[in-house]
């Protein structure tokens, strides 16, 4: 039972040693691609739209969901409790942001805890995708490390879900409690 992401950039790139280098190259640009950008916008913030706010934690919510899908139905659910605690625990914890001015535009950056515990969980689940070439249910080493490691990331995607909706609760205090609605009055933190 091969990994559906390593399968499908086998599929699209061909067979043979050359197809799976260049898939499997394609398919780890992709994920530097997606740790660079993480990386960059924790530190210089992004532009605060409801789009991007809810578009993230859909794309990584898609990322768990691709990277987990062959494993044991048991497995899923308590990766999906994990994901459901994550998304309570994100919302009343998840107030670590901080909204700036730059321009005209208002910009905001995410607890660099929650997206540095969700960056660590996505590199080791598709590390452990890579070291076993096949799913899960070969090694038993390999299915428990895996299964943790789901955990770990769907947890950590149900938190920056969570963040996210606390962000939203947050900054629409901020333009409606404040009586503030244009984006070059100074804007609070945390």
């Amino acid at each position: 039972m091969v990994s559906p992401v390593i399968q499908a950039t086998s599929q699209t790139f061909g067979s043979g040693a050359a197809g799976n280098i260049v898939s499997t190259a394609v398919f780890l640009l992709l994920i530097a691609f997606i740790v660079v950008r993480r990386i960059s916008r924790g530190m210089h913030g992004s532009v605060f739209s409801v789009a991007r706010l809810f578009r993230t934690p859909m794309m990584y919510a898609l990322f768990t969901i691709l990277l987990s899908i062959l494993l044991p139905l048991l497995d899923i659910m308590v990766a999906i409790v994990a994901g459901v605690a994550g998304l309570i625990a994100g919302t009343l914890y998840g107030g670590m942001v901080s909204f700036y001015i730059r321009g005209s535009r208002v910009l905001y950056r995410r607890s660099p805890v929650i997206m540095a515990i969700w960056l660590v969980s996505f590199v080791a689940r598709v590390a452990l995708e890579f070291a076993s070439g096949v799913g899960f249910s070969v090694s038993s080493d390999l299915s428990f490390a895996g299964l943790v490691v789901d955990i770990l990331l769907a947890g950590s995607t149900g938190l920056i879900s969570g963040e996210s909706i606390r962000i939203y609760r947050k900054y629409r205090e901020y333009t409606s409690g404040s009586g503030v609605q244009d984006p070059s009055q100074p804007v609070w933190n945390h």
